[in-house]
């Protein structure tokens, strides 16, 4: 599925975005369950467009220039960035990321890259709703309401590129 609809172009220097994605990376919700779920977030964040996209494997969706750090979501210990640069290459096949497990260089122990603390958030989805310039961030029953359209918990991602 391709771009849904936009009310105005945007490709500034420096766009701003907030992304709504299935909290988990491999949920694909009904084509007209994005569409109700993209219309509901535009009239109640007023943003500038509104782009629905879906792929066949998850795909990063990130924070743009907002990351400042990777943490262990088990130790809580801070990661090098070439390390999760190399995971993230390895992981990233030939239909893209069908497996996210990662074993963390700082305790051995076995968890995903979509569950490492990224500071600002991250995520990996199939289905990504992203918003431009949105005038308010969606606030906890904007969320709600957001999953009750898709049928599945969902996060939110803030983007500065």
């Amino acid at each position: 599925m391709a771009d849904y609809y936009s009310n105005k172009g945007g490709n500034n220097v420096a766009d701003y975005y907030s992304k709504i994605i299935p909290a988990d990376p491999f949920f694909v919700p009904e084509e007209e369950r994005l569409k109700q779920t993209a219309d509901y977030l535009l009239g109640a964040l007023v943003a500038m467009e509104v782009t629905v996209h879906l792929s066949d494997a998850p795909e990063f969706i990130d924070c743009g220039g907002l990351l400042e750090a990777i943490r262990c979501p088990l130790c809580g210990a801070e990661l090098d960035f070439d390390w999760w640069t190399g995971l993230m290459d390895e992981r990233y096949g030939e239909n893209g990321f069908s497996d996210l497990t990662a074993v963390l260089p700082c305790c051995g122990r076995e968890s995903s890259l979509d569950r490492l603390d990224y500071q600002a958030a991250c995520g990996f989805a199939r289905a990504e709703i992203r918003l431009l310039y949105p005038r308010r961030q969606p606030d906890g029953d904007c969320l709600a309401q957001a999953e009750a359209l898709l049928g599945t918990p969902v996060r939110a991602i803030y983007s500065r590129i």
